[in-house]
């Protein structure tokens, strides 16, 4: 599958992403389930390949799973992080790696990764610095899309304009794109 997958990474950055268990077992078990090994390798051969890396972590796991993945899959993104509000030291590492959280608030309360929508860490993971981008998760399955995440997220945290733009940038900096695709995007975006 590895070498199938890095085949078809040339010519383009599309992304390597590596699921997390979405709940479906008790926290404490998580570092034994996923075999990190062989993940390790083939992640080190997709980056060299020119892939660029999404790693699902920090939506139910703690902040030291998020650490973990870090230090073993260096990732340019992962997909939710929230769990790294509260600890002050992942805040300043996520900032000084520049890896992009991809959050999805209603995704998060769906799951029940936060007790609540007005407690979502968002604002506080924006306001410290962390790249992150609004996402909708999965759209069909949760009945959810973007315009509803910005809706939901102006009316309970506030956002707007400037608060949107800065994701948004966040978003596109961080895109797997090609360099001249992001070029053209962010022309649209100033513009």
């Amino acid at each position: 599958l590895g070498r199938k997958l890095l085949r078809h990474a040339h010519g383009s950055q599309p992304p390597l992403a590596i699921p997390g268990d979405h709940g479906r077992r008790p926290r404490e078990q998580i570092p034994e389930i996923v075999p990190e090994l062989p993940l390790v390798a083939l992640v080190d051969a997709a980056r060299e390949a020119g892939l660029g890396i999404t790693v699902h972590s920090g939506e139910n796991t703690g902040p030291d799973w998020i650490r973990r993945t870090l230090e073993l899959f260096r990732p340019q993104r992962i997909g939710h992080g929230i769990r790294a509000w509260g600890d002050h030291d992942l805040v300043a590492l996520l900032c000084a790696r520049d890896v992009l959280l991809e959050v999805c608030p209603t995704s998060n309360r769906l799951t029940r990764s936060v007790p609540s929508l007005e407690e979502h860490p968002l604002p506080f993971l924006l306001r410290a610095g962390v790249p992150v981008s609004l996402n909708s998760d999965d759209p069909h399955l949760m009945a959810i899309d973007r315009v509803h995440e910005y809706a939901l997220s102006a009316r309970l945290y506030g956002f707007g304009l400037e608060e949107f733009a800065a994701m948004n940038r966040a978003a596109l900096a961080h895109s797997f794109l090609d360099p001249d695709a992001k070029r053209r995007a962010g022309a649209r975006l100033a513009g």
